[in-house]
């Protein structure tokens, strides 16, 4: 996937045209910087980031020639993406796993359909004989191969009945 989706324009916020976008990407701080690039909706229009700021559960930004609420009120409802490559992450994202085979003990179990948090951890939702919701934790992960697009499990004794 070239984009990778942060969140969603919910709102906007003032006259100046500031954005209020829910996302709960975990790494957001590096996308949401000053300089940086955003596209919005399924066009992907190209927006530069021209202020950051926290705001209750959302995140507030301005963008380059963007100064009043009538410019950015077209882009409420619409979801806000980053270029996969523009920025370097500490670790995978969402994108990454999505549509991975899924092999436990070299069986193959399914593949990862979405990724759901429950408050505590984030979940793979994998497709196979049933559905499967296996935590995104490291006891449970042997080996990730993002070339090969797949994901071998470990340590799920008694954690599904396959009967």
């Amino acid at each position: 996937m070239d984009y990778i989706y942060l969140g969603e324009i919910v709102n906007t916020h003032g006259l100046v045209g500031e954005i209020r976008i829910i996302s709960d990407f975990k790494e957001k701080d590096k996308v949401f910087q000053i300089g940086n690039y955003i596209y919005i909706g399924k066009d992907k229009e190209k927006a530069e980031i021209t202020s950051y700021r926290k705001h209750k559960n959302y995140d507030m930004i301005t963008c380059k020639n963007k100064t009043s609420i009538d410019q950015v009120l077209p882009w409420k409802g619409k979801n806000v993406y980053v270029k996969r490559g523009e920025i370097t992450f500490d670790s995978f994202v969402k994108e990454d796993f999505l549509g991975m085979t899924v092999f436990y003990q070299g069986k193959n179990i399914g593949t990862i359909k979405d990724m759901v948090t429950n408050g505590m951890y984030e979940l793979f939702v994998i497709e196979g004989k049933k559905e499967y919701l296996i935590p995104n934790l490291p006891h449970f992960i042997e080996t990730i191969s993002i070339e090969k697009k797949q994901i071998h499990l470990k340590g799920l004794e008694g954690f599904w009945n396959e009967n």
